[in-house]
């Protein structure tokens, strides 16, 4: 990854030089990714937080995506108060602007994280309000993700059969879309539903 770390330090340079903002800005949040997904949140949150101070504007359209990537790193930090807190800003920025398809992504990574704090309540809330906004955009792909977060949730809760219901759902849209990684994940939750119904030896 070093040889695409020093292509977009390059750009960067570039960017910075021709005083092309709107090439800095990305040039930044890719550093941010780049640096993430190699397991370096705290590097990656340095570039997220310099994208931020580029846009100069919290409520601008692309914060969306900025303060998406901030949750995630203070995730991978182990901070999941702060990637909740920048995640609910990322969701206020889609909502201001009408992105409608990334406010049903920051639900549906909100609800990952409620769950994770085991705030299984307000992680349901987030879940159910991503299944409404992905039912009425026909966004089936996030519809099943908002399903299959809901089953995890009643799981939390021991209500087995409504989280099979739920997951059952996700593994049929899943197997439509041919979403392999995905529908793995769903007949894994169907497996545990089952199992906990008794339905199948252990």
């Amino acid at each position: 990854c070093a040889l695409p770390i020093s292509n977009i330090g390059h750009a960067l340079a570039l960017a910075r030089e021709l005083h092309y903002q709107a090439g800095v800005i990305p040039a930044l949040n890719t550093l941010g990714e780049l640096f993430r997904t190699q397991g370096q949140p705290e590097r990656a949150l340095a570039f997220y937080e310099e994208a931020r101070k580029e846009v100069g504007n919290d409520a601008a359209w692309n914060m969306a995506f900025i303060f998406n990537n901030i949750a995630m790193a203070y995730n991978a930090m182990g901070d999941t108060t702060k990637a909740i807190e920048n995640i609910e800003r990322a969701r206020a920025v889609a909502e201001k602007v009408n992105m409608r398809p990334r406010v049903a992504n920051s639900l549906i990574v909100l609800g990952e994280l409620h769950l994770k704090a085991k705030e299984s309540d307000a992680a349901a809330k987030a879940y159910q309000q991503s299944l409404e906004i992905s039912r009425d955009l026909h966004d089936k792909a996030t519809e099943a993700q908002a399903l299959l977060g809901l089953a995890q949730v009643l799981r939390a809760k021991e209500d087995f059969s409504g989280a099979l219901a739920d997951a059952r759902q996700a593994e049929d849209i899943d197997r439509q879309l041919e979403q392999h990684d995905a529908l793995a994940e769903a007949q894994t939750e169907t497996g545990r539903d089952l199992y906990s119904l008794g339905k199948i030896p252990e």
